[in-house]
C-alpha cells in the first residue's frame, strides 16, 4: 500500500486486524516528507528490497504504536527500512529477516526509537 498523504490508520488491535503483502510486495510504502502513524495493527509477510513490513521515506516521522511488526523480510530493514525518524513505543518487532538491520534498518541521517 502506497501512502503519499500523511495519513493516522487506528486498528482494532494487533491480535485483531493484520494487514498481510501476501509476501509478494512492502506492506506501507510511505514517501519522503510525510508524517504517518499507525496504531493497533499487525504488519505481517511483507517483502522488498528496502523494508518489508515498512518502506519509510527521507525526512518525515512515523509513529508504531501498540502493533507488531513480524514475519517480514528485505535486503535492508525486514520489519522498517528507515530514512526519517521513527518511534516505535509498546509494539513487537521479531520475527523479520534481512541482511542489514532485521528488525529496523536505519540509512542516512535517520533515527529510530523503540521503547516499552
Amino acid at each position: 500500500m502506497v501512502l503519499n498523504n500523511g495519513v493516522v490508520i487506528n486498528g482494532s488491535g494487533a491480535e485483531l486486524l493484520a494487514v498481510d503483502g501476501n509476501a509478494a510486495s512492502v506492506v506501507f510504502q510511505i514517501g519522503s516528507l510525510k508524517t504517518v502513524a499507525i496504531s493497533g495493527l499487525t504488519i505481517r509477510n511483507g517483502q522488498g528490497n528496502f523494508g518489508g513490513g515498512i518502506s519509510f521515506g527521507a525526512g518525515g516521522t512515523l509513529t508504531v504504536i501498540s502493533s507488531t511488526l513480524s514475519g517480514n523480510s528485505a535486503a535492508f530493514g525486514g520489519g522498517a527500512f528507515n530514512t526519517g525518524t521513527v518511534t516505535i513505543p509498546n509494539s513487537t518487532v521479531s520475527g523479520n529477516s534481512g541482511g542489514e538491520g532485521a528488525g529496523v534498518c536505519n540509512a542516512g541521517v535517520s533515527m529510530a526509537t523503540i521503547k516499552e
